[in-house]
């Protein structure tokens, strides 16, 4: 794939990720995808990704994901995002605050 393509398929990735479709994982990971950092008690495959999303979406359900930068070259990405929301609750086990929410980091 080309520079702009990854570029792209990254936007995309988040563009339905804030619309909380996580059927996007399924198109568009490799099937031999691995988390590195899976969440406590969830598998560190596509499966356990969704599950993650789908209940980090469930405490806040009005995130949205947005990025800062983002660095391509060849086949290789690094961004900048942030995530805000307000928290509803459920989150690792957290009763909820109500509170808005703002969570920044970089990935590559």
């Amino acid at each position: 794939m080309s520079t702009e393509q990854n570029k792209s398929m990254l936007k995309r990735i988040f563009s339905e990720l804030n619309k909380g479709n996580f059927k996007v994982i399924d198109e568009l990971f490799a099937e031999d995808f691995v988390d590195r950092y899976p969440a406590p008690g969830e598998t560190p495959d596509k499966e356990g990704f969704k599950q993650f999303l789908a209940g980090t979406h469930k405490s806040f359900p009005d995130w949205r994901w947005s990025f800062e930068d983002i660095l391509a070259k060849g086949n290789k990405v690094a961004y900048c995002f942030t995530m805000k929301g307000t928290d509803k609750g459920g989150y690792i086990g957290m009763p909820p605050t109500g509170k808005k929410v703002s969570y920044r980091a970089v990935m590559g």
